[in-house]
């Protein structure tokens, strides 16, 4: 085996240690009845994020290289955006345009192979780390997103983030827009896999079309609760209320968040405008919100103790973003309108950590 290749197995194997016990990210989109759309998403990690929510004006321009150095893709914003941002690396991890075109990278450890850029080719690489911004920045719509890939070959680096150093995310990316349509890419043996995705929904591994064959395993569950039987002249009563759902995971693994937001989506009332999608969203995605202590990595592993870090509601219609986060569940807002995406608009950067926000009742409602 070559110094290159070895060191690519280096890489990988511990990107693969770092990642395969700690992540849980899980997103969904949900529509109301008035056309709007609500893209629901959480973060979980098992290190200190140090996210931060920030903007990215039109017009700007990105210039890549390729891993030999020679010039790879390159554009000029059509779009702002706003997006959340990790370890202090100033790319999304997810997202929202002016269009209203959502993305979000979510891990994939396991599967996760990004392209290896041959001579001649350099023109099409584009790094993992600038993928988002590719895609926020010049698209409006997932049919767009679609046919604009066949053009780009994402490919990836080591980076350094906090005490690691060689570390490449694995990762898959689900990307939706103001209609509704949602896609899930994958890398994969070097190669993009693109899937449509109805319901919107995406945890991390297995491959997306794995976990939506296995919701072949869970055809039986209902909202509806199930009626008495009567065997030998005894009835059987259920013990409350939720039986036709016995049976819907509740675990934090990848395959049972994904059979979860699937069913609880599938099942839940139509809602009649974004204020009640959003409602709706915050009851749906608390279901697998991760408390600390409960996630841990394997023993002996350093014990590292992964938790929901934060979670973002992305309105597509009226493009706003809300946000909360572990110590801070009230929700607060970004409206894009009131972002200033002008060429020469400086970023903004909105810590998204903060103190626990607690409102005086008395003084913030009329008594009755």
């Amino acid at each position: 085996m070559d110094k290159i290749c070895y060191k690519i197995v280096i890489i990988l194997s511990f990107s693969l240690f770092i990642f395969t016990s700690v992540f849980a990210c899980t997103e969904f989109t949900l529509k109301s009845k008035d056309g709007a759309v609500m893209v629901a998403r959480t973060m979980e990690f098992g290190y200190n994020m140090q996210s931060t929510i920030m903007s990215s004006p039109r017009a700007r321009v990105f210039e890549t290289k390729a891993p030999n150095g020679k010039p790879g893709v390159s554009w000029k914003s059509k779009y702002g955006y706003i997006f959340a941002d990790y370890f202090g690396i100033s790319h999304p991890v997810d997202g929202m345009n002016e269009k209203g075109l959502s993305f979000g990278y979510l891990l994939f450890p396991g599967y996760a192979q990004y392209s290896t850029i041959q001579k001649g080719q350099e023109y099409k690489a584009l790094s993992y780390e600038f993928f988002p911004d590719w895609i926020l920045g010049n698209f409006s719509s997932v049919e767009q997103v679609k046919k604009a890939l066949n053009n780009i070959k994402v490919f990836a680096e080591p980076q350094s983030i906090e005490n690691h150093k060689n570390v490449i995310f694995p990762l898959h990316a689900i990307i939706t827009d103001a209609l509704g349509k949602s896609i899930v890419v994958e890398f994969m043996k070097g190669k993009i896999y693109i899937y449509d995705d109805s319901q919107g929904v995406l945890t991390n591994s297995p491959p997306f079309n794995w976990q939506v064959t296995n919701l072949k395993n869970y055809i039986n569950l209902s909202p509806y609760t199930n009626a008495p039987i009567t065997i030998n002249g005894i009835t059987y009563a259920v013990a409350g209320q939720g039986s036709g759902m016995f049976g819907l995971p509740g675990d934090w693994t990848p395959p049972s968040r994904f059979v979860k937001m699937a069913i609880l989506t599938a099942a839940a009332l139509p809602v009649k405008d974004a204020q009640s999608a959003l409602i709706l969203a915050q009851h749906i995605m608390d279901t697998v919100d991760i408390a600390k202590g409960v996630v841990r990595s394997e023993k002996g592993q350093g014990d590292v103790v992964e938790l929901t870090q934060w979670t973002v509601f992305k309105d597509l219609k009226n493009h706003v973003l809300y946000f909360k986060t572990y110590d801070n569940t009230t929700l607060q807002s970004v409206a894009m309108n009131e972002v200033d995406f002008s060429p020469s608009a400086k970023q903004i950067r909105i810590l998204m950590a903060s103190p626990p926000m607690i409102v005086n009742a008395l003084k913030s409602v009329r008594l009755q």
